[in-house]
């Protein structure tokens, strides 16, 4: 017989407690569950960008060299 495996990780458990929350509906927990890729808002692709720059080095030069630095 074959065995179900599943991979619970620990962003899909906070979604999970939102829903039952009443902050999430349905649809967006299915969503994350099926791993539907969701647009990212303008604040949060500059936050990426932000850890890019930090943690990689990527596109340094698009953000203060003194915050980068105190990062």
């Amino acid at each position: 017989m074959n065995q179900i495996k599943y991979r619970l990780y620990p962003t899909l458990l906070n979604y999970f407690d939102r829903f039952e929350k009443g902050y999430l509906n349905e649809t967006l927990l299915l969503d994350r569950i099926n791993r539907v890729v969701i647009p990212s808002t303008e604040a949060q692709q500059k936050g990426a960008n932000f850890e890019e720059a930090v943690i990689k080095g990527v596109n340094e030069d698009a953000f203060d060299g003194d915050i980068l630095r105190k990062v």
